[in-house]
């Protein structure tokens, strides 16, 4: 497993992108890693488990443009039914000039490729440990990211939560593992109350 120093003093991770090719253990939540996929020059599609994750990154309740811009980017957040008005407006933004940003739910990603150019954009699966936890109920989504996830520029799967290799997909026994070394963390100590 290969390490990453992260020069760190406020707890988030300032990096130009995430590593590729790999598996990536951030170590700690809420670090800003996801940001780092939103705000850098790179075209990416962002693939999170649940519809919240995406409103939380974009405040939209639909399918569609963020009201959210990082970096002067505005995401397109596709989730839901994809209907007739969320493909048309895929297009469009799919179309446009500049750096775009599609944050989809895992079932979202066989039906993007229709739309998309994968070459183009780097792909991040974010919150990785859920593929393990959701494959009883939503084989179908979760195999749709790990049958297609080759096709694009690169990947990055990431948690903070890693899978135990025992249980890891064969699809991805020879993807890299990474880890975040931030030095010396703070042991967090829980106390029943």
């Amino acid at each position: 497993m290969e390490q990453l120093k992260i020069e760190s003093n406020d707890g988030f991770l300032h990096l130009k992108d995430l590593p590729h090719n790999c598996i990536f253990n951030k170590v700690v939540t809420g670090c800003g890693a996801t940001t780092i996929a939103l705000q850098n020059a790179e075209d990416y599609v962002i693939a999170v488990p649940t519809t919240e994750l995406i409103i939380n990154k974009t405040d939209i309740t639909q399918a569609g443009l963020s009201k959210l811009t990082y970096n002067g980017i505005r995401p397109f957040g596709l989730f839901g039914n994809f209907d007739t008005e969320a493909k048309k407006q895929l297009n469009e933004y799919v179309s446009t000039s500049g750096t775009k940003k599609i944050l989809c739910t895992y079932d979202k990603i066989p039906r993007l490729l229709d739309y998309i150019e994968a070459r183009k954009y780097r792909l991040l699966v974010d919150e990785y440990h859920c593929l393990l936890k959701a494959y009883s109920y939503r084989q179908k989504a979760i195999d749709g990211v790990l049958d297609n996830f080759r096709q694009f520029k690169s990947f990055c799967f990431m948690s903070a939560t890693p899978i135990l290799p025992s249980f890891k997909p064969d699809c991805l026994e020879d993807v890299e593992e990474v880890q975040a070394d931030w030095g010396k963390l703070e042991k967090l100590k829980v106390e029943l109350q």
